[in-house]
């Protein structure tokens, strides 16, 4: 009797929260009803989160059509749905969310068709871009440079250049930036001289070559060790009318430097303050690099009294606003230990820090791998511990902010 009567109750509340206006949905299979003898669910599609577990290729599927008067508003939500999985790192519900926009008919403008692509691209998604760029193309939306210009780069990102340079070539609306991006990804790639030869080709077509073209093929040039070479095409360029810029001498300086050429690498210093170019902290810290490389630390250091020098004085002899970084004393810390001089890597790291540089992992690993060396276990361990409890205590000042 008291088992009927629970049951009864149990029956009655169940009845009442399903016909209760504020309580959830229920599920389909309590709402069949008979009617002809088949059964219909009438919640069958029934879905509390449409972006759930959708694995929706990029296709038009069947889905509930966006009427035409809100398709800009959908289209900006999705968009932004996109733009956050993305940043989140959510790849596979960015490229859901797309597959549930295009279901629904929704064909976002051009501005946010470049900007999907641009995002997809940057998160490294690239075989997406090349989906995207298909299927902006299908919805009959006419891309214009930019468009072509991130797919370019993200097949030249892949190392498929050829596609790259097919699409170079199938259309007339490309600018200098899409021939240098063909250009970066033959010289990624090692292929320096096809990058070069599409210099004519510029040329032939109307097209500027600009200090870009330039650095791209001097970094080539010299990544395949052919850094003479890297400075005939520079001089060639220049006296062609491009602007010199400091990035290339840099490149320059890095290439002859990597070769054991420092020297070299000096005066070509000297040559970028003849013609009126600002020597930056990146010029300095090659040179340092390269001296330590060769053994000769008494350069390295000249080197840094000079920057101390140059940023001390209000003109700067030609080199505005240069000041040493962590790289620059992290460089010559790293050398002095793997020439095992602790007493000069030590000195130099407290002057690090008494100009107002926190050291990094890089310069820590730099000294306790000086100190392994020197067969000083014990304080290379407390210095481990030691940098454990500051990075504890370092994460838990960061949870409190």
């Amino acid at each position: 009797m008291a088992m009927r009567r629970f049951r009864n109750r149990s029956n009655a509340l169940l009845t009442r929260r399903l016909t209760s206006p504020l309580s959830p949905p229920p599920p389909p299979n309590l709402l069949r009803r008979r009617r002809g003898g088949h059964h219909h669910h009438l919640a069958a599609s029934y879905n509390p989160n449409p972006f759930r577990e959708v694995s929706v290729p990029f296709s038009r599927g069947h889905s509930t059509k966006i009427p035409s008067s809100k398709s800009r508003l959908y289209a900006s939500f999705f968009c932004t749905l996109i733009h956050i999985f993305l940043t989140c790192g959510r790849h596979a519900k960015a490229v859901d969310a797309f597959a549930a926009m295009r279901s629904r008919g929704i064909v976002p403008g051009l501005a946010s068709w470049n900007r999907l692509i641009h995002l997809f691209n940057a998160s490294g998604l690239v075989s997406q871009v090349r989906a995207l760029y298909s299927e902006m193309i299908g919805c009959g939306v006419a891309p214009n440079v930019f468009a072509k210009n991130v797919v370019v780069h993200a097949l030249c990102k892949s190392g498929d250049v050829s596609s790259a340079l097919e699409l170079l070539w199938s259309d007339s609306d490309v600018d200098t930036v899409t021939y240098n991006t063909v250009m970066w990804g033959f010289c990624r790639l090692g292929l320096v001289r096809d990058g070069f030869g599409l210099c004519s080709a510029m040329v032939r077509s109307g097209i500027s070559l600009d200090s870009f073209t330039c650095n791209i093929l001097v970094k080539g040039f010299c990544d395949i060790g052919m850094v003479e070479y890297a400075e005939w095409v520079l001089e060639n360029l220049v006296s062609g009318g491009i602007s010199r810029d400091v990035i290339a001498l840099n490149v320059l300086i890095d290439g002859y430097c990597k070769r054991g050429d420092v020297s070299r690498g000096l005066e070509l210093m000297d040559v970028m303050k003849g013609q009126g170019l600002l020597a930056d902290i990146v010029s300095y810290n090659t040179l340092i690099n390269g001296f330590c490389r060769a053994g000769d630390f008494v350069k390295a250091n000249s080197l840094i009294e000079e920057i101390s020098r140059i940023s001390a004085t209000q003109d700067g002899e030609g080199c505005r606003d240069l000041q040493a970084n962590l790289i620059t004393y992290t460089t010559l810390i790293s050398s002095y230990c793997n020439n095992k001089s602790l007493d000069e890597a030590f000195s130099l790291y407290e002057e690090a820090v008494m100009s107002g540089f926190l050291p990094d992992a890089v310069t820590y690993g730099s000294i306790v791998n000086g100190l392994c060396k020197c067969s000083r276990l014990s304080e290379a361990g407390m210095l481990l511990e030691r940098l454990r409890i500051w990075g504890s205590i370092l994460i838990i000042f960061y949870l409190l902010l």
